[in-house]
């Protein structure tokens, strides 16, 4: 029994283990029996397909975001320690950028490695250091922390403890730990 090409018949009618065609929604024909297995195929094709792109874009998309030297994209949120210095320094400053950075660089290791830390030196006496004297007030040379949240800075606090405890260097990093730690917690 044969099915006139464009025609369908009723249910009970169609014959089994033949191929046959069956109207879509558009009007046209495709093929049932066997040919659906043919369809599942190539849309589990273009599934894959369609995955493996979006991979593709995903992949490139991050990686256009990173920066121009290689490094990771800079996370939402930063907690900045900066150490402020002159171009001349005496042996106590040099002192203060030895402890504030072992201190950092020891405490929160996994935290710089993620990019969520970082331990920046800045010259006051240079032009691009100069605008920080007056943004944290600065009068000497200082160990800053800065709370960074999408590039705007929320809160800063200048360690001014660090030049009590130049003589002991457990309680300097204990006390630069500390502070960097709770900035680390997340205000509002």
């Amino acid at each position: 029994m044969g099915v006139p090409k464009g025609r369908s018949l009723p249910m009970r009618q169609f014959p089994r283990g033949r191929d046959f065609r069956l109207p879509n929604a558009t009007g046209s024909e495709r093929r049932g029996a066997a040919g659906d297995a043919l369809d599942v195929r190539k849309s589990i094709g273009l599934i894959l397909v369609a995955f493996a792109l979006g991979s593709a874009v995903f992949a490139l998309v991050k990686g256009a975001r990173q920066s121009t030297n290689g490094s990771e994209p800079s996370p939402a949120r930063k907690v900045i320690v900066y150490y402020f210095h002159g171009t001349v320094s005496c042996a106590s400053c040099d002192r203060i950028e030895a402890f504030g950075r072992e201190a950092v660089e020891t405490g929160f290791a996994p935290q710089i490695q993620s990019g969520a830390v970082e331990w920046r030196e800045v010259n006051t006496d240079e032009a691009t250091g100069e605008h920080f004297v007056k943004d944290y007030g600065l009068l000497t040379r200082s160990i800053v922390i800065s709370d960074v949240r999408h590039g705007t800075e929320r809160r800063w606090k200048n360690l001014d403890r660090v030049w009590e405890l130049l003589d002991d260097k457990a309680a300097f990093e204990r006390y630069v730990q500390d502070e960097v730690g709770a900035y680390m917690v997340v205000h509002p």
